[in-house]
């Protein structure tokens, strides 16, 4: 979730979604916390509260999302399962803070209280005049592609043509289809953002070298215009 208050956002994320900065100088900045297996801290908290944390081949697929608002949205559903990863047991669950999961926080359903918890941790403060582009989105954004080509992108959305031609973006990604077709999509107009990330998220080879189906993604893009948002 990210609050835009005049020239400052607030974000607060529970999950494995997460919130980036794109900044001017053409570097990026996360604003929120990954709280899933891959944060050694968020292991272990789990593990103090009496959770185990392993991978295990027949973990439960589950796994829960964080919370988007704003604007130029694009959502694409697919598997949800990630390959090979840690899990929070009981539950099966490799995020460690959640909305829902409910099999894996209440005793009552077979969970353990106090290990994946509902609080979002701490949030966030940042003042916008650093930046160019804000965006939300699940996992299966970040997962699939490095937040220096997102923003890459997002620049060309800007009319800024960058260092890298759409030739060499997509022959770094390895991306599979037409992608120079979608890194050139959307010229000045932002709201072609989302939508944007969303082909090059799904034709990223990284689902083919984990070896697993394209995961959901949800992403909000939101450009910032200089002296307001």
């Amino acid at each position: 979730m990210a609050l835009v208050v005049r020239d400052e956002v607030f974000v607060a994320n529970a999950g494995d979604s997460m919130c980036y900065a794109g900044l001017l100088d053409g570097s990026s900045l996360r604003l929120s916390d990954a709280h899933n297996t891959d944060n050694v801290q968020e292991i272990l908290r789990c593990e103090a509260a009496g959770a185990i944390v392993e991978d295990r081949n027949n973990a439960a697929s589950g796994g829960g999302g964080g919370g988007c608002c704003c604007c130029c949205c694009c959502c694409y559903g697919g598997g949800s399962q990630k390959p090979k990863a840690k899990r929070v047991y009981p539950g099966g669950v490799n995020v460690t803070r959640a909305f829902g999961d409910f099999h894996a926080k209440r005793s009552e359903f077979g969970g353990l209280d106090g290990a994946v918890i509902p609080d979002c941790g701490p949030v966030r403060r940042f003042k916008l005049v650093g930046a160019s582009w804000l965006v939300l989105a699940s996992d299966g954004l970040w997962d699939a592609l490095p937040p220096d080509v997102i923003f890459k992108s997002l620049a060309r959305t800007n009319g800024q043509r960058g260092e890298d031609s759409a030739e060499q973006l997509a022959g770094n990604l390895q991306l599979v289809g037409n992608p120079v077709r979608d890194l050139e999509v959307g010229g000045h107009h932002g709201h072609n953002a989302a939508e944007r990330l969303t082909r090059l998220a799904r034709k990223s080879s990284h689902w083919v070298h984990v070896g697993a189906p394209v995961d959901n993604i949800s992403i909000i893009a939101l450009q910032i215009i200089i002296g307001g948002v």
